[in-house]
Order: structure tokens, then sequence, then C-alpha cells
């Protein structure tokens, strides 16, 4: 974690222009010449740095999590393996290991992932009685995916060839071949698919999947819950009584099927 004089030392300039600013509204103030825009700015400046340290902080708990969940992860790779990339578009490592524990629990487990790639890999591996259906709509990182899980030798990796299908009431989503191939029942439903980068409600379709193929108390984990559409997107599931949250960690949050 980033301490507040290790802050400041890699910040000389801005903490110069802080203490210069100070001496001279205190100038001013004691011969009576201080402005409102001298004494506006200073608040500005002093603001920001503190905004500046506490999120220094936040960062630093951040990486702090995701370092213990690397180790709480560690358990499931073998001398010599090499590890999946975990964060950036694949799901972070708290999310993953919470995702491992909760499917875990189940019995059998049918799991969908929209969006697989390294927490597919992982939750086969460290869950070998569940089965994973990996929905991927670029062909060539599906058999990606397929590489590996036979590299790994996990049998109970189903890759699922989803190209996208824009229709007249909404945007592209996962073509219907592909969404009828999905088990009946899907007990653990992870949203992180298709890409949503333009914010246009790419993965509200999901909404389907929950309604129709899982039971009451199935769990639901949607990634990116800190860009607004996935927020918007949840909340609005959980207004229409259709879930309930669980565990909300900002850029990820684990639901309920009500």
């Amino acid at each position: 974690m980033m301490s507040r004089p290790r802050f400041i030392a890699r910040r000389p300039v801005l903490v110069g222009l802080i203490v210069l600013m100070v001496v001279v509204v205190a100038i001013d103030l004691a011969t009576d010449r201080a402005s409102a825009v001298e004494v506006m700015l200073l608040v500005v400046l002093v603001g920001w740095i503190s905004e500046s340290l506490f999120r220094s902080r936040v960062d630093a708990e951040a990486r702090e999590s995701d370092a213990n969940a690397r180790w709480a992860l560690a358990g499931l790779m073998g001398t010599g393996e090499t590890w999946p990339t975990m964060g950036g578009w694949a799901l972070g490592p708290a999310a993953v290991t919470e995702w491992i524990r909760r499917v875990s629990a189940m019995e059998t487990p049918q799991v969908v992932e929209l969006g697989p790639g390294s927490s597919t890999l992982l939750l086969a591996r460290a869950v070998p009685h569940a089965r994973v259906h990996a929905v991927e709509h670029d062909p060539v990182y599906g058999d990606r995916i397929r590489a590996a899980a036979t590299g790994w030798g996990l049998s109970g990796v189903t890759v699922v060839d989803a190209p996208l299908r824009a229709t007249a009431e909404e945007t592209a989503w996962y073509s219907g071949d592909s969404v009828s191939a999905l088990p009946e029942r899907v007990d653990a439903l992870l949203v992180d698919g298709p890409p949503n980068w333009d914010g246009k409600g790419r993965r509200s379709p999901a909404r389907r999947v929950i309604e129709e193929r899982m039971p009451a108390g199935a769990l639901v984990l949607v990634d990116d819950t800190d860009r607004p559409d996935e927020r918007k997107m949840v909340r609005g599931w959980v207004r229409s009584g259709l879930c309930r949250v669980v565990q909300d960690s900002g850029n990820h949050v684990f639901l309920e099927k009500c």
C-alpha cells in the first residue's frame, strides 16, 4: 500500500505548488489581501490531493485482494504449468476465486459462461464434477479454449461456438442455435460476454437464460459492473424481482435467482 510519504515524494512539483499557494494565501490573509479566487484554488488543490490519496489507498487494497486471490488459486496449478491470464478482459483473481468457491458447493453443477476464458479452465480444474459450457462468439478464441482444455485434460469443458446475430428487437447477441444447445437446467451463469465496449446493452439478453433455464437459488455472476451499462442491467434484474444481490464487489456482482 502506498504510504502518504511515498505519495508526496512521487509528486514534488505538485506538493511544492500547494506549499507555495498556502504561503501566499497565508500572507494575503494576514494583510487582508486574500482574494476569493486564491482561497478557492487552494481548496481545489487540497481536495484533489486528498482524493488522490484516497484513490491510491483503494487501488492498493484492490491489488492486495488480487494477490491474496492468486495465492488461494495457486494450489490448482501443478509444477511447470503456465497460469492463464486474469484481469483485463478476463475475470479478475478475486472474482475467479469466489466463483470457484460458490460453484464447488453445488452437487452436480451445470455451468454456462458467456464470454469464457481463464475462469473456464480454472473452474473446470478446481471443480471436476462441474460441466462447464463455454459460449464464445470468436471461433479462433474458442479453438484456443478447446486446445487449452484438452492440454489440461479437462473433459468437463464444452465450447459452444456462438456467432453473434442481430435481430430487429435487439442488438447482436449469440445465435439462437447456440443458445438452444445449452443445458435445460443452468445452475451457475457467468455474464462476461459478448463484448459491450460501446455500452449498448449487448449483454442484457442474458436475462432470457436466467428466466428460462435457471431454477430459484441458481447463481449468476456479472462482470464489468464498474461500467454504467452492466450496472444498469443488474439494477433492472434486481428491481424486477428476477434476482437478488448476494455480493457486490464493485467491478463484479454475484446474484441469486429469485
